[in-house]
């Protein structure tokens, strides 16, 4: 389903601030997903040339890609829990443009036993390169409804 536009007051840019989150120096939201123990610690953005992103060791963080070349943008989203036990939940990602949603994405996160952390990356794109409007995007993770990250990144 398709998200409703964007107010035009809302640029997009705003570090939103909830109880339980914090805004990074990177203009980045990062919160908690108390139901699974978990605090938000990185959210971060990079490319690639193919459809899968590479390995973690590999990847170039950035937060400003080149129209010309981009095809799909991919999230990385860490979590560190309190918990040693096993959990499994659902986070939806919302893609928006400075005037509406984009996409919006129903996708699995879990930690194993006895970890302590979880990294895990998605993206969203196109198959061609040169596709993306100019502009800027953000990109909010939520957990059962709500905001436990967000992020923005801009195509020149």
């Amino acid at each position: 389903s398709v998200l409703p536009p964007l107010d035009e007051n809302h640029p997009g840019l705003t570090i939103q601030t909830e109880r339980g989150g914090q805004a990074s120096s990177a203009g980045t939201f990062l919160g908690s997903i108390p139901q699974h123990g978990g605090t938000v610690t990185s959210f971060k953005f990079f490319t690639t040339d193919d459809d899968l992103p590479p390995p973690q060791s590999l990847r170039q963080y950035q937060t400003r890609f080149p129209k010309a070349s981009l095809k799909t943008v991919f999230y990385e989203l860490s979590v560190k829990y309190v918990a040693e036990n096993e959990t499994a939940y659902m986070i939806t990602s919302i893609w928006r443009s400075a005037r509406e949603a984009i996409a919006r994405q129903d996708l699995p996160m879990s930690k194993p036993m006895n970890w302590n952390t979880s990294t895990r990356a998605y993206g969203y794109g196109h198959r061609e390169p040169g596709k993306w409007e100019v502009g800027t995007y953000t990109v909010d993770i939520e957990v059962a409804g709500r905001k436990v990250a967000s992020g923005s990144f801009t195509v020149y």
